[in-house]
């Protein structure tokens, strides 16, 4: 097939998963050509709705061509218009600033900032190529911007934040948008946020899969990997009796609830990571059989292949949900069941709350050293540099939160 026909096929199902929702976005994705930006890559590969990894280091990938899905969905979420200023934090290849430049036209600028030398290049060489000619790439740390072009309209980040840097709110124009993947407890999630006077409000909340940002605003999340399993948890703790829980089961519980895979990884995992501060996910890479550990989902085939639950560590047991012989249980791991009980519990609440997801949360965000209000049943998360203040919409704020939303990208949409 020719790449107008790929791009057919693959507009047709960003369409039909309601990833791409206006005609801009689509006209601007039919437009540029992708596998330009992916020279390497078998054409029909270039047009797949799958994240391509470009750069690896030390065995893990640290830069890729993002999933269509996710693109369509965080270009939808920045409502670009013509003439705008617009920062990209991680260039990748190339293509979804070409993306940003087309939706914001000649009178806009594109700036796109990269920590490595040799993505700056390749990004700079695919944009010529394609005559891109009102993006520009800059080498340096997306955590501090890009002072030269502020202000911007929009702000947006291909690569997953643990909190807001304070050159974000600096750099951004008042009534301007900010949108990222935010770790929220080690969940990730991409947030539309608007700047307000000395706020910032969500207009929107995804969900979606990144990798992590480097450099200097990197953030604390912890990774801890024994054997084929691998543990994520949103700040430094002490993991050392991993390996040694993991080897003692104390017991299981069945849920009797049908979950599917776009439930557990969008609604329930955010549920279980704002009610718990143990909260942690466990990644089983190539297959679970001897790892001992039940798992949720499966992402993947062959090499790619992941497996992954969400779980809870309280430092004496784990927990971990996941799926046996079709049913949800829940296994505990160590000294007790207390972890167990409380994830189970947290499960049937969910279950109870009418499953929100992604959607129906909204996130206040504060500077610190600014006065933080109290907002009754608000969840507080501090972070470094920001106060996030969240609520859940099913628990009495406004809007039917049990309204479906649009198909998510896959949990590896990994972007750069």
């Amino acid at each position: 097939m020719e790449a107008w026909q790929l791009a057919d096929r693959l507009m047709a199902e960003l369409l039909a998963a309601g990833a791409v929702e206006t005609p801009a976005v689509e006209e601007a994705m039919r437009t540029v050509p992708r596998h330009l930006f992916l020279p390497e890559v078998q054409i029909e590969d270039a047009y797949a709705n799958e994240a391509i990894p470009t750069k690896v280091l030390d065995g893990k990938a640290v830069s890729s061509a993002s999933q269509p899905a996710i693109v369509a969905v965080m270009l939808e979420q920045l409502q670009l218009r013509v003439g705008m200023r617009v920062l990209e934090i991680g260039a990748g290849t190339g293509y979804n600033a070409a993306l940003l430049g087309h939706l914001v036209g000649p009178s806009g600028r594109v700036v796109s900032v990269d920590i490595d030398d040799d993505i700056v290049e390749g990004a700079r060489r695919h944009l010529e190529d394609v005559g891109a000619s009102n993006v520009a790439v800059a080498l340096g740390d997306g955590g501090f911007g890009h002072k030269r072009g502020a202000p911007y309209d929009r702000i947006v980040l291909t690569v997953g934040a643990w909190d807001i840097a304070p050159a974000w709110w600096d750099q951004l124009a008042v009534g301007g948008r900010l949108v990222l993947p935010l770790s929220l407890r080690s969940v990730q999630r991409s947030v539309a946020f608007d700047k307000r006077n000395g706020s910032m409000e969500s207009a929107s909340v995804r969900d979606c899969g990144f990798m992590r940002m480097r450099g200097g605003f990197a953030g604390p999340e912890r990774v801890v990997t024994v054997g084929s399993i691998t543990l994520t948890f949103d700040s430094e703790i002490d993991a050392g009796s991993i390996a040694d829980l993991l080897a003692r089961p104390v017991g299981r519980q069945e849920l009797d609830l049908e979950i599917g895979t776009d439930e557990c990884f969008g609604g329930l995992a955010l549920w279980l990571a704002l009610g718990d501060p143990h909260y942690c996910s466990i990644d089983i890479r190539g297959g679970h059989e001897s790892s001992g550990v039940p798992v949720a989902m499966t992402f993947g085939s062959g090499d790619r292949m992941i497996c992954w639950s969400p779980a809870s560590f309280d430092g004496q047991s784990l927990a971990v949900l996941g799926r046996e012989r079709d049913a949800l249980v829940v296994e505990a791991f160590g000294t007790d069941n207390g972890c167990s009980d409380r994830l189970g519990e947290a499960v049937r609440q969910w279950d109870a709350a009418q499953r929100p997801d992604s959607r129906s949360l909204t996130i206040r965000a504060y500077r610190h050293r600014r006065e933080v209000p109290t907002e009754k049943g608000a969840i507080r998360i501090e972070k470094q540099r920001t106060t996030l203040l969240l609520q859940w919409r099913a628990l009495g704020m406004a809007g039917d939160p049990t309204t479906p939303g649009p198909g998510a990208p896959s949990r590896d949409s990994l972007a750069r």
